[in-house]
């Protein structure tokens, strides 16, 4: 089927492939590991919540951020696009 509006982005990813990348970013995040190391240094269980608090804030916070420098930025690159516009391309692609 040809694309009815030639300039706009094709979408690529569908559901298995979205899944597919979320789950590798989790187990590439050592998810596994993460919380025997906190739990580690934080001996409290408070302390622990606070810092799962603060570490789903801090996501929270450069998700909202990519995603407005998405709807700013609309082109193909993701964070190559964003340092590319900000500083240079040779930058963005380091």
């Amino acid at each position: 089927m040809a694309n009815p509006n030639p300039g706009a982005l094709e979408r690529s990813l569908g559901p298995l492939q979205a899944v597919a990348m979320v789950v590798g970013t989790i187990i590439g995040a050592s998810i596994f590991v993460q919380p025997s190391e906190i739990t580690r240094q934080m001996p409290s269980l408070g302390g622990v919540l606070f810092v799962w608090l603060g570490a789903g804030v801090l996501t929270l916070c450069g998700a909202l951020t990519c995603a407005e420098l998405a709807s700013a930025f609309p082109a193909t690159g993701g964070v190559y696009v964003f340092l590319q516009e900000a500083w240079s391309p040779a930058l963005g692609f380091l």
